[in-house]
């Protein structure tokens, strides 16, 4: 099924969460703004993928904000490496 949906959350109050899953349903995410609401119903793994990419385009802006900050990353991240082939 295929469902297009926009919710603008950029005004007013917002509120997104996570009913657990149950024996019979799986988890739902639920966001709400200005008495709106969307509700996504999936499992743990696509959860994880959902919060994974909001991680990501968090990340960017982030690395945009601060150049130097790719380089620590990529420091620590050779650092650590090292270390396990140590």
């Amino acid at each position: 099924m295929k469902t297009d949906m926009t919710l603008d959350v950029t005004t007013g109050c917002f509120e997104a969460k996570v009913d657990p899953k149950t024996t019979y349903t799986p988890a739902y995410l639920k966001l709400t703004s200005a008495g709106s609401e969307i509700g996504i119903q999936a499992t743990d793994e696509q959860l994880e993928e959902i919060a994974y990419a909001i991680q990501l385009h968090l990340n960017r802006g982030r690395v945009h904000e601060f150049p130097d900050q790719q380089m620590i990353l990529n420091a620590e991240l050779h650092t650590a490496v090292e270390e396990r082939i140590a």
